[in-house]
């Protein structure tokens, strides 16, 4: 097994994952952010190389027969998910903690969405 650290940055990402093709290592565990699965996937798609990110979820990145496998839904579909666990446990109110402005407005607005349409 070989590990590498792209330090959260796409550039060290795209270096990092140029390497490893190098080696002949085409199944890459990671990494965990949008930003750098943006940065790296269309080197991994033109080389036929498999990442598996376990926290990729931004909605314009989940594109049919791509190189990325991604373990968690996309944050639209997540806020689906969560709006019908919000109504199931019968909680009125929500207060989001934004860790990243996007991530929290998309989830943010697809929870209040889906919750208006199963009401």
């Amino acid at each position: 097994m070989t590990s590498e650290d792209s330090a959260t940055s796409p550039v060290i990402a795209l270096e990092k994952l140029t390497a490893l093709n190098a080696k002949g290592i085409k199944i890459i565990v990671g990494p965990e952010t949008s930003s750098n699965i943006r940065n790296i996937k269309g080197y991994s798609d033109l080389n036929n190389m498999l990442l598996l990110s376990c926290c990729s979820s931004a909605p314009a990145l989940a594109i049919p027969n791509d190189s990325v496998y991604r373990l968690v839904p996309d944050d639209s579909n997540q806020g689906t998910a969560l709006s019908k666990l919000i109504q199931h446990e019968g909680i009125d109110i929500l207060v989001p903690v934004p860790v990243d402005g996007k991530v929290t407005q998309i989830r943010s607005e697809t929870i209040n969405y889906s919750i208006k349409l199963f009401r």
